[in-house]
């Protein structure tokens, strides 16, 4: 660490800044609204009759097993 010079430092660094922030803009983010959204409409429609909230659990069991 001595031996290396500022600019070499901040250029070794800057790879594993930027694999950082893809995991968390672009991986993390998506996948806590891909998971909250869907219990959050569940809940919702389940507060205005529990049957609604019956009808959207089948379909969403079938789009989670659904391969991307």
């Amino acid at each position: 660490m001595l031996e290396r010079c500022s600019g070499d430092l901040g250029s070794a660094a800057v790879p594993d800044v930027e694999q950082i922030e893809l995991f968390f803009a672009h991986t993390l983010s998506p996948l806590a609204v891909a998971s909250a959204v869907p219990v959050a409409t569940t809940v919702a429609l389940g507060l205005f009759h529990w049957s609604l909230a019956c009808v959207l659990l089948p379909i969403l069991v079938l789009l989670a097993s659904v391969p991307a």
